[in-house]
């Protein structure tokens, strides 16, 4: 296992080279020895150590806490402060550079060596944590839903990119917004917001129809899922809310629905057309039957009257 390596910011060069001997009799490899803020930016452009012993009161115009502050935001580097001094105030200057410890000095080497590790033993923790929070922020926007997250105040601490493109809200700028500015449900949302509704029953909310009326005056029509989000005590810290559009399904329906109703009304009328057909055809039937029958008795009638002529015709002729 390769050793640590410790870089030593630290002003007094007795003392700096007193922890040095230290860190080496740990078994700890010292990257360099440097007596000021400035110094230390260039010792870390070089090398990147695993961690930074830094004394508070550093000579020249950036003391230890700012040092702290810029090597942890440029290269996430775990920093303890050493210092002789433990009045509130720098003690509350130290915590906003947020230190992995805070020995003071003169200082026993175990003290030093047990801070150390436990230094390192969280700064690893932190960066597995962080890494597994960059890995679910990626998963969940790869998401096509649109995935929120809320505070218990109904705040906006999260949205995937999904969401940001539903919505038209950047996560910078909705970050700490209400989550009814950033998801306007409107007035036929009776409970305000299914994170409220959430939030007071304790319960997942689901609706499969929900719409968002947007102030430029464009509505979408969305299922919403809501569940609470729990933190390691299973208390409730937030709301997670899933939303998918579904406007343009509702849209399909509507025009099938309108498809159908308007293939029915074609029905209809064709269906009284073709009725009012048959029953002119009927009409016009019967009147050929009526008048086939007034024919047939008429043929008949007259056949009748030619056999009486010719009877008498025939009886005419015997009697001649």
């Amino acid at each position: 296992m390769m050793s640590k390596r410790i870089l030593v910011v630290e002003d007094e060069g007795i003392v700096a080279k007193d922890i040095a001997q230290r860190l080496r009799s740990l078994g700890y490899d010292v990257t360099g020895l440097v007596p000021s803020a400035e110094k230390a930016y260039e010792a870390v452009a070089l090398v990147v150590p695993d961690l930074v012993l830094m004394d508070i009161h550093l000579k020249g115009s950036v003391d230890g806490i700012a040092a702290a502050e810029v090597l942890r935001a440029k290269y996430d580097i775990p920093v303890i402060f050493l210092t002789a001094f433990a009045d509130v105030p720098t003690l509350d200057r130290a915590k906003l550079a947020e230190p992995f410890g805070y020995i003071l000095k003169p200082f026993e080497e175990r003290s030093l060596h047990v801070h150390i590790e436990m230094a390192l033993v969280k700064h690893a923790s932190e960066q597995k944590l962080k890494q597994r929070e960059q890995w679910i922020t990626s998963v969940l926007h790869s998401i096509r839903e649109s995935i929120l997250v809320t505070d218990l105040k109904g705040n906006v601490t999260f949205m995937n990119a999904a969401a940001q493109q539903m919505t038209g809200w950047t996560l910078s700028d909705a970050l700490g917004s209400p989550i009814t500015f950033v998801l306007p449900f409107g007035s036929r949302f009776q409970d305000g917001c299914p994170t409220d509704w959430v939030i007071r029953n304790g319960m997942p909310f689901i609706s499969e129809n929900l719409q968002l009326q947007f102030g430029d005056g464009h509505m979408l029509h969305v299922e919403c899922t809501a569940v609470p989000l729990y933190d390691h005590s299973s208390q409730i810290v937030g709301v997670t809310l899933g939303i998918r559009n579904v406007s343009s399904q509702r849209q399909l329906e509507r025009q099938i629905y309108d498809d159908k109703r308007q293939l029915a009304d074609l029905v209809k009328s064709r269906t009284l057309v073709l009725e009012e057909e048959m029953v002119q055809l009927r009409n016009e039937l019967r009147s050929e039957k009526r008048q086939k029958t007034i024919l047939k008795k008429a043929k008949e009638t007259l056949e009748l009257e030619l056999d009486v002529l010719r009877s008498q015709r025939t009886d005419k002729d015997q009697i001649a």
